[in-house]
């Protein structure tokens, strides 16, 4: 399934859009090419658009071979993509989704804006690059994440703790990988809105 419908499937539209004449092209891939977080105990995994990926699943590879084939297409048929790596946003628990909004999820309509944003950035030579809510974490937080995540959202976000807590929500202990979207909002001009605050306010 997975290679019909990432593989086949983008082949398909890539073939359309050439016999058609559409020359822009907004590819969605995905964070889960990264593979996953750390081990137990280690520092969390901070991940930007130079870490290699490291597909661990028929899934992730699938999307990295649709990822080639958009770059190929850019490169020989005259056409211009962006490839947008997204970061979780599909609907879940809200307090799942607070939690994960920290480090590597992504309001579905921070998601929308960001594709928009790509289609005005499309290159002969599209970069894959990560979409995620603006982490509030910095790259020398990730040993202590590791270890202690709540230490580290107390001192990043004054108050949040607190507010988990008076909602019953609980914090991770750790947290395993921090997902840094700077370059795509500096590239494609974008700024993702709705952080874990708005989850809180909603």
């Amino acid at each position: 399934m997975f290679q019909s419908v990432n593989v086949d499937g983008t082949d398909s539209v890539l073939r359309a859009m050439k016999l058609s004449g559409v020359s822009r092209l907004v590819f969605t891939s995905t964070t889960a090419v990264f593979g996953g977080g750390s081990p137990d105990d280690l520092p969390a995994r901070w991940i930007d658009d130079d870490t290699p990926a490291d597909p661990r699943t028929i899934y992730h590879k699938t999307k990295l071979t649709a990822e080639d084939l958009v770059r190929d297409a850019a490169a020989n048929d005259d056409m211009q993509a962006s490839i947008v790596r997204l970061g979780r946003c599909f609907p879940e628990p809200v307090p799942v989704m607070a939690a994960h909004r920290l480090c590597r999820g992504l309001d579905p309509r921070d998601a929308a804006v960001a594709h928009l944003r790509a289609l005005d950035h499309v290159s002969s030579s599209p970069t894959a690059l990560i979409v995620s809510a603006r982490s509030v974490f910095l790259k020398q937080d990730c040993a202590l994440l590791g270890r202690s995540a709540p230490k580290v959202v107390e001192l990043r976000c004054p108050g949040l703790t607190e507010a988990f807590e008076v909602r019953n929500w609980v914090l991770p202990d750790r947290i395993d990988r921090v997902y840094d979207s700077s370059r795509a909002q500096e590239e494609w001009r974008w700024t993702p809105k709705w952080d874990v605050w708005s989850l809180l306010d909603g």
